[in-house]
């Protein structure tokens, strides 16, 4: 088992995340209660595997059971949100209380994860007072230490002025570490940063091409701004039909994404790139309402 958990742990922090995923798997089936916590993070996000807030709920909560106690922090996040289980902000509230203890303790002996959760937890305000100065603190000190997730988390902090004075060219700088490793959200964004010319010499063929890397891990996002880009034509020939099948694949790989569940509603609805199906388009519509 323990062979199994430090090669899916490595891969995670490569950013691997497929890979991690089928490893994780391997490792919960043998016992681990760090590899259903993994299995939660990566279900829940999406990365290496399609998002999906129910089956993540499960596999934190089984992280639990086996005496992981890190996972409270995402089982109260869950309770708080209403995402993989009925909303309960008491439950949540007690559950970020036993979360907390354990993650600072962690985060003192330098755990990337822990450093990590407790800037996300500062930073939106989940079983702490908001603090974005102290969730900066912490996704720094998270990704000085090469947690490629918390990096990108870093990067956007610095992109947008939130708990540190804006700086594009730390962000840029952040995003490239991550992305380097390929992490998909730190690709798309730096894709961006290439298309605006934000922080970097605009470069369209370099920002569809980190863009199209983060398509390729099934990054929902992703995929739907390759949709959005094909439909409007504007720096790629418009092709209505790509455009569709990508914006179709970002809702297969995250029924919560709402821009792409509302683009694809009307592309049923007016048949763009596909057959009209108004039947398709009032469910895909009332989905976001």
């Amino acid at each position: 088992m323990l062979e199994e958990l430090i090669s899916a742990m490595k891969l995670f922090y490569d950013a691997q995340y497929s890979e991690a995923f089928d490893k994780f798997k391997i490792a919960s089936t043998l016992g681990s209660g760090d590899a259903d916590y993994y299995l939660g993070e990566l279900t829940y996000n999406g990365l290496g595997t399609i998002k999906d807030y129910n089956v993540g709920w499960e596999y934190s909560n089984q992280a639990i059971n086996k005496g992981f106690k890190m996972a409270y922090w995402r089982i109260a996040y869950a309770y708080q949100t209403g995402k993989g289980v009925e909303k309960d902000l008491d439950k949540a509230d007690r559950l970020y209380l036993e979360a907390i203890e354990t993650m600072k303790k962690l985060a003192e002996a330098n755990d990337p994860e822990a450093l990590g959760n407790l800037g996300s937890m500062y930073s939106n305000g989940s079983g702490v007072t908001k603090n974005e100065k102290i969730a900066f603190e912490y996704y720094l000190k998270s990704a000085e230490l090469g947690y490629t997730f918390i990096q990108s988390n870093l990067a956007l902090m610095y992109e947008y002025g939130q708990g540190v004075e804006m700086n594009i060219d730390e962000a840029f700088k952040w995003y490239k570490k991550s992305a380097d490793k390929g992490h998909p959200t730190s690709l798309l964004r730096l894709g961006n940063m290439y298309l605006e010319g934000k922080g970097v010499e605009k470069n369209i063929l370099k920002g569809l091409e980190l863009i199209k890397q983060a398509a390729n891990q099934n990054y929902s996002s992703a995929l739907s701004k390759l949709g959005y880009l094909y439909f409007v034509g504007e720096i790629v020939p418009m092709d209505k039909e790509l455009s569709f099948n990508y914006t179709k694949k970002a809702v297969d790989y995250d029924n919560d994404n709402i821009t792409a569940i509302e683009n694809l509603a009307y592309n049923y609805k007016t048949g763009s790139g596909t057959g009209v199906d108004f039947r398709l388009a009032k469910q895909y519509y009332e989905k976001n309402f």
